[in-house]
């Protein structure tokens, strides 16, 4: 679960890995009430994910291997915020994810949206 989801399927640059990073700290001090502190955390935690993701695409060809590898980087990831952020602005964090995951109202996503072209 990530902030910054549009940034699975990209290749990123070690300078793009920390811009990126920096944005979403930022974007998440405000609305979680983050420290100083756990904002620099959260930014660096986020930094060692995109180049953890970018490492396993580069070495990994095995699908299987990869999505087992991809699984223990999320799960990685997701036990470093929770370890950053009080319980509260964790549950407030799940939620922000929910809610960027989601397509915009009125998007038609996948194969439904093609039909009847």
């Amino acid at each position: 679960m990530l902030i910054i989801t549009s940034a699975f399927c990209q290749d990123l640059s070690a300078q793009n890995y920390a811009a990126s990073a920096q944005l979403g700290a930022e974007n998440l001090k405000t609305s979680l009430q983050m420290t100083d502190s756990q904002t620099v955390a959260f930014k660096n935690a986020s930094i060692h994910f995109y180049e953890s993701l970018q490492a396993v695409k580069d070495s990994v060809t095995d699908v299987q291997i990869r999505k087992q590898r991809l699984a223990q980087v999320f799960a990685s990831y997701d036990n470093q915020i929770k370890s950053i952020l009080t319980a509260t602005q964790y549950t407030q964090y799940l939620a922000v994810v929910q809610q960027l995951s989601q397509p915009p109202a009125g998007q038609r996503t996948g194969v439904q949206g093609r039909q009847g072209r």
